[in-house]
């Protein structure tokens, strides 16, 4: 069955790789292959792609080794335009599912490329990760006993949980590159559909991680323990389990385009991003938690009811006198990391050319956005998630590559950076899309800037629900992503005060 990991990367993977590699074409002829499948998946009723899951043991006794790999294409198109994404995972385990080693690769065309290797050795993690051409190593205290990120699918099928049981266990997870606990509880079983259209009824476990709680998949299983159907409770995932040649039927043209399908309608807002301030009703098809907006300095939230909030956004004016910061910001929003290589010699080219004769921390900043705004030419929607060296190298993207550029510009002229993730008001379709955009440390604020759209700063059509350092020692991308989609397809938001 399809991991959490695997779950949690269709929310960013958009089209992943068809061929297999040279290793499970090893495994197949040579190994003695454990589990073989294949996951039709469908976003929204739409389908998006499949996952190829492959598991082999080698080895006897204390070197027994059981190796997993899994591939996952998705095809979808955001507003109109293709985005297209290889990831590719292995990992090694021991007889006792404890890691041993593993590889990520992701491939983005055109421009982002990632791998990120972990061997255990002893009671420490050696990691390395290549992307932009640059390799960067470093470790992990690492306890024995924590399993591989796979594990709990074999698990389910060796030992089902039945109804009423609970089970837990800490799992790495090498999309977080960090240790995290997978709940599994039993649930009754139920009769649900399968893709032929048949209803049997099957066993039923729910699956959660700690590191992003608000995510929850429920698997079907038949009585010999095999995962038939998975759900998620984001943006409508279903998977189901299939022949490989269903799997890899072609994609009929109703394809999904995620961007227009999950825009949020809402009247028209005159000069939305010149407005100081704008009051929302933002209600969601759920319970409140569904609804993860934070407040600060541009927000402020109040609860109306269990599905509503009164969110007030207003602007945060740029004044040119303001320093880097007040006070002493975390390392990880000044340090180099796998997104933001501020080191880099194409980011800091790039830096110093748009800040070219500044001193003002505040005038660097507005120049690097606009700079960043009138350079990215190529405003494709075909990656992900580039890294800053990536796109200062190629110069182009959307507002994800946009959002990075300026952080890792930022930081290499010493100013405080981090991404945020939310909404913003796209005016020709009278409607809030998901978007990044980057902030900058100034004079003790997080100040928004937003290369994407180059006004220098934000007014009030933006509504944030995350943000992130993007540091290595810190939550993954994936997890600044996870409050906006959770509540994707369920919310309303009314504009009850625009600014006269």
């Amino acid at each position: 069955m399809q991991s959490i990991v695997r779950s949690i990367a269709i929310l960013i993977v958009m089209t992943l790789s068809t061929t297999f590699t040279a290793r499970a074409e090893e495994a197949k002829s040579q190994e003695n292959v454990l589990d073989d499948s294949w996951q039709v998946i469908y976003i929204q009723g739409k389908r998006v792609g499949y996952v190829h899951s492959l598991t082999w043991e080698n080895g006897k006794g204390d070197d027994l080794r059981l190796w997993s790999e899994s591939r996952t294409q998705m095809t979808i198109a955001r507003f109109g335009g293709s985005l297209t994404m290889t990831v590719t995972q292995l990992t090694q385990e021991d007889a006792d599912g404890n890691l041993v080693s593993f590889k990520l690769e992701t491939d983005n065309p055109p421009i982002s490329h990632t791998l990120v290797t972990g061997e255990v050795k002893g009671d420490t993690l050696h990691l390395k990760t290549i992307s932009a051409g640059k390799t960067k190593e470093s470790t992990q205290t690492w306890d024995s006993d924590v399993k591989s990120p796979v594990y709990q699918d074999r698990m389910l099928e060796a030992d089902p949980v039945n109804a009423g049981e609970s089970r837990s266990m800490r799992v790495f997870d090498p999309q977080f590159l960090k240790i995290g606990t997978v709940t599994i509880a039993g649930l009754e079983p139920q009769s649900t559909e399968l893709l032929d259209g048949s209803t049997p009824e099957l066993e039923r476990v729910t699956i959660s991680h700690s590191l992003v709680p608000v995510m929850k998949m429920t698997a079907y299983m038949n009585e010999a323990g095999e995962t038939l159907k998975t759900e998620t409770n984001l943006l409508g995932m279903i998977s189901y389990t299939v022949s490989r040649e269903e799997a890899l039927k072609e994609i009929s043209g109703a394809e999904l385009d995620l961007a227009l399908e999950t825009l949020v309608k809402v009247n028209p807002i005159k000069d939305a991003h010149r407005q100081q301030k704008i009051v929302y009703d933002v209600s969601v098809d759920g319970p409140l938690e569904l609804l993860s907006i934070p407040e600060g300095e541009t927000q402020s939230v109040e609860t109306l009811d269990d599905h509503t909030i009164r969110l007030t956004v207003e602007a945060l004016p740029l004044v040119p006198s303001q320093k880097t910061s007040a006070e002493p910001v975390d390392d990880g929003y000044l340090a180099s990391s796998r997104y933001l290589e501020c080191g880099h010699s194409a980011v800091v080219a790039l830096a110093e050319k748009a800040a070219e004769g500044l001193t003002n921390p505040t005038d660097m900043s507005v120049a690097m956005e606009r700079y960043v705004h009138d350079n990215l030419k190529s405003k494709n929607f075909s990656t992900a998630l580039g890294t800053a060296a990536e796109v200062a190298v190629n110069l182009e993207g959307d507002c994800t590559e946009h959002a990075v550029l300026l952080a890792g510009m930022l930081r290499a002229k010493g100013i405080p950076s981090r991404v945020a993730v939310g909404l913003v008001y796209v005016a020709r379709l009278s409607a809030f899309g998901g978007h990044m955009w980057t902030e900058a440390y100034l004079d003790g604020r997080w100040v928004p800037l937003d290369s994407t759209l180059g006004y220098g700063g934000i007014g009030a059509g933006h509504i944030k629900f995350a943000d992130s350092s993007l540091s290595d020692d810190g939550p993954s991308p994936i997890t600044a992503f996870v409050p906006l989609v959770s509540s994707l397809g369920k919310m309303k938001i009314e504009v009850v005060q625009p600014a006269e």
